[in-house]
């Protein structure tokens, strides 16, 4: 049996460990009560830069799939990676809510929270809204001018994001007419990763588009974000637009598919590529024909407004050349198709779109 003398000891022994490890246990947890304010002030913080405006976050929690309280303590903050959930987000200004998130996630390594240099993982993100609105209506006021001079001389956050998975995203641009319906993107899919700060992200979307309805695969750059004026924020990519219903319009039908470029911004894009529509026809005949094109035109972000630049075509066997617009005048109940083709005579057996004015049957 053992000594009193030696019980004593593994008894003391054995308290110290205990109390050991549950200074460090309490250390472990009040270092990661600290994490959830801290972090939380960084996320709004950082935001509130990125887009000059008010920023409202419900929820932010921080939990440690893979560490321990003990070993948050022992990695002494350093490799130790938390991951961090945010619920409805909202970013706003002079009335305006630009943006919106019902979910977002993403992995942080501690000790990047407690230093001026922030690496922030992967970021997911699901239900995002994007809004943009008319030109001239995002003005900050001057106090909250005055307000950004103040912070941009306390110096910005130094954040590298690696990644950004956004799903189920909406585009929204708001029109200048308040009695108008708004233009809404639907963005199945969008994969953002940054190139240095400051500067433009590579982007990968899946998105859909309301007229004519297709779907488009799109890749290129975007950004910076233009916090004063949204619709400036530059854009350019390739993109591929496939199963894109021409029966929205009155007066013509057939299924397009069109790839090309893209350049500009988002409220004004300069378009350039390829079309066809191998079963092309009008209503009123019915006859399939098929419809290829080479075009470039002119797409106002804001209200769909489009200016073909000449475009050449080539209907069935007939080569010839157009160029107009399709344009939503302000009383008009629905968007006008006009179009001047020059076609040569001898094509007259080829059953060209009539020079008359077509409308699609959504205002």
């Amino acid at each position: 049996m053992l000594s009193s003398r030696k019980s004593r000891l593994l008894v003391a022994i054995g308290l110290a460990v205990a109390i050991f490890f549950s200074a460090v246990y309490v250390a472990g947890r009040a270092l990661l009560a600290r994490l959830d304010p801290m972090v939380r002030e960084q996320v709004v913080r950082y935001l509130h830069e990125r887009f000059h405006a008010d920023v409202q976050l419900a929820a932010l929690h921080i939990t440690l799939p893979h560490l321990s309280k003990m070993s948050l303590v022992f990695h002494r903050q350093r490799g130790a990676i938390v991951q961090v959930d945010g619920e409805k987000l909202t970013i706003g200004r002079a009335g305006i809510q630009l943006l919106s998130i019902q979910q977002m996630h993403f992995a942080v390594d501690v000790a990047s929270v407690m230093e001026p240099r922030k690496s922030v993982q992967a970021v997911s993100i699901r239900g995002l809204v994007i809004t943009v609105p008319p030109r001239g209506e995002n003005k900050p006021a001057p106090e909250d001018a005055k307000q950004q001079q103040d912070e941009q001389r306390k110096g910005k956050l130094n954040v590298e994001i690696e990644q950004v998975d956004i799903r189920d995203a909406k585009l929204v641009i708001l029109p200048k007419d308040k009695t108008k319906h708004p233009l809404d993107y639907h963005i199945e899919h969008l994969l953002l990763t940054p190139i240095a700060p400051d500067s433009p992200w590579n982007y990968a979307a899946d998105l859909n588009i309301p007229k004519p309805p297709g779907h488009v695969l799109s890749r290129g750059k975007f950004g910076p974000w233009n916090a004063d004026e949204p619709g400036d924020t530059f854009l350019d990519g390739h993109y591929q637009f496939d199963n894109a219903d021409l029966s929205i319009f009155n007066g013509i039908a057939g299924i397009l598919s069109s790839t090309g470029d893209f350049k500009g911004t988002l409220d004004t894009i300069e378009a350039s590529g390829d079309a066809s529509v191998p079963d092309f026809r009008l209503k009123v005949s019915g006859n399939r024909v098929p419809l290829r094109t080479h075009f470039e035109a002119l797409i106002d972000g804001t209200n769909g407004n489009t200016t073909l630049k000449p475009v050449r075509a080539t209907l069935g066997q007939t080569n010839f050349t157009t160029s107009g617009t399709i344009l939503k005048h302000e009383d008009a109940p629905a968007r006008s198709i006009s179009l001047k083709v020059n076609m040569p005579v001898e094509a007259s057996n080829e059953p060209v779109m009539p020079l008359a004015l077509l409308k699609d049957k959504t205002s």
